[in-house]
């Protein structure tokens, strides 16, 4: 365009509308591109404030490849032992594992509003009519090989053991033995849980006034009746365990225990 063709009225307006509407384009583009990352940050922030209200829980199984099912739902498969998933907080959910040729494993866990809750599971495998654990215990093994330099429990060391063991606290040292049924010298959410079993006497999954213990049934009440309603449901019993649990590894030691 020549410059007489520039100074042209009709054609000095012509470029202004053109300008005018190039203005408005790169405007609404720039506004799309702000509209798209308003949302995109928003669904980012959902996200990770959904991921972080989730209760991670970590299953350690044995054998491999044990079929996970939580409250009656399947969520995955144990893979080299193990299984994260997510489960929600502050709730008491029921954990079942499965494996051909083994029996079905049951027990419950406690989703913690947050940190890993980890708990470990063993499948009795059957063989015939008379099954049997797939691993050994880890304590209490029969038959020590030649050699072995273990040393024989004389009366002056069982003494001295149990000069130990009452040197502990009295109730952490009860905890214990109450609890503890395999020895580990720890407490599994499992363990815990058969005291609830245990009162629970016509299983309606409620621990009643008529359940509840008489020597002591008003302290039992305070500690484990959170809504006042004079029963205690499987939820209102496993808060205790959740709190004592400080570490959050889904086992009480003896210095959790106060």
């Amino acid at each position: 365009m020549s410059q007489t063709d520039k100074n042209n009225p009709l054609n000095r307006s012509r470029l202004s509308k053109h300008s005018i509407k190039a203005g408005l384009i790169i405007l609404l583009f720039i506004g799309g591109l702000f509209l798209l990352y308003l949302f995109s940050d928003s669904e980012r922030h959902r996200s990770e404030n959904a991921i972080s209200d989730a209760s991670n829980l970590i299953v350690l199984s044995d054998p491999d490849k044990c079929v996970i099912i939580i409250n009656g739902e399947e969520v995955g498969v144990t893979n080299n032992k193990k299984l994260e998933l997510d489960i929600e907080p502050n709730k008491l959910h029921k954990l079942q594992a499965t494996k051909e040729g083994y029996e079905t494993y049951e027990s419950v866990v406690w989703g913690k509003k947050a940190g890993f809750y980890k708990t470990e599971i063993s499948l009795v495998k059957i063989i015939g009519e008379t099954p049997f654990i797939s691993s050994p215990p880890r304590s209490g093994k029969k038959g020590q090989k030649k050699g072995n330099s273990r040393q024989p429990q004389t009366p002056s060391r069982l003494q001295e053991q149990e000069e130990q063991n009452s040197a502990s606290p009295r109730k952490a040292v009860g905890f214990m033995e109450r609890f503890d049924h395999n020895n580990d010298e720890k407490i599994s959410a499992d363990e815990y849980f058969t005291d609830f079993a245990k009162m629970d006497r016509n299983g309606d999954d409620v621990i009643n006034l008529d359940e509840c213990p008489p020597d002591n049934m008003q302290k039992f009440l305070n500690k484990h009746d959170n809504n006042s309603d004079e029963q205690i449901t499987k939820d209102e019993f496993f808060i205790d365990f959740s709190e004592k649990d400080g570490n959050g590894d889904g086992f009480l030691s003896s210095n959790e225990i106060p």
